[in-house]
């Protein structure tokens, strides 16, 4: 007779723990994690408050009923603008960047282990 042995899985419920996160900004940036969820943050929170600001300043314009010239407003305007669309480019762009790394980094850890795993074990805990 044929015996498959398995090996019982692992499995954890609930939120993600933090610990997870940190590995996997540490899979993207070679062990400075830490330091790029926090460029993270505050880029995502950057690009946040230019897009709040550029609604804040739209309300404060249709409010003003004639005491500032238009050319003022829609400069003012124009500049919030800018600066919300060159926040979400670089907040696009780093976080692709921290994607890409992460997956490629995964990869290969998870692939060297798969190649250099003895062919024995792995069908031995492997159904098929």
């Amino acid at each position: 007779p044929i015996v498959v042995q398995t090996l019982g899985e692992e499995r954890k419920t609930g939120a993600v723990a933090l610990q997870i996160y940190k590995k996997y900004f540490d899979a993207a940036t070679s062990g400075f994690g830490t330091s790029m969820m926090i460029i993270v943050l505050i880029i995502y929170a950057t690009t946040q408050v230019t897009r709040v600001g550029s609604d804040w300043w739209l309300t404060i314009w249709s409010q003003d009923k004639g005491r500032h010239p238009l050319t003022f407003w829609l400069w003012s305007y124009g500049v919030w603008t800018i600066f919300s669309l060159i926040a979400a480019c670089i907040r696009s762009l780093v976080f692709t960047r921290v994607n890409i790394g992460s997956s490629a980094n995964i990869h290969n850890d998870v692939f060297k282990k798969v190649l250099g795993a003895p062919i024995t074990t792995f069908y031995d805990v492997t159904p098929i």
